[in-house]
């Protein structure tokens, strides 16, 4: 149950903030300030939904956020140097670039999430 959780946040968080990478494209920002802005909206949802929905965990807020935050700044600087190549070696555009990453970097997400973020007792 846990992972069908994880993975409908993860799509509605997916879905909500490349919509909100796209709109920033299209608004006519440079690529990598929209994957930061990108990644910002997504932090808060995330976390939010994540750890009161999908891993159902409490206490423990500000060393959880910390961790939660930790993961965000690794996954982004992989997926902005990820996005780098494909963009910048010209085999993708931001758009698909973006798109191809998201799959593998959800991936490493959840992993880290569910094991070192939301760790407890109830979710091993």
């Amino acid at each position: 149950m846990m992972i069908a959780r994880f993975t409908f946040v993860g799509l509605f968080n997916t879905v909500l903030t490349y919509c909100f990478y796209l709109l920033l494209l299209k608004l006519g920002f440079h690529y990598q300030i929209a994957l930061s802005a990108d990644y910002l909206l997504g932090i808060v949802i995330g976390y939010s939904l994540n750890r009161y929905w999908t891993f159902k965990v409490k206490g423990e807020i500000k060393k959880q956020f910390f961790k939660y935050l930790l993961i965000y700044i690794l996954t982004f600087l992989l997926n902005a140097f990820l996005l780098f190549i494909l963009v910048e070696g010209d085999y993708l555009g931001p758009e698909l670039g973006q798109f191809s990453i998201l799959l593998f970097i959800t991936l490493i997400s959840f992993v880290l999430q569910k094991n070192w973020v939301f760790l407890n007792r109830f979710n091993k």
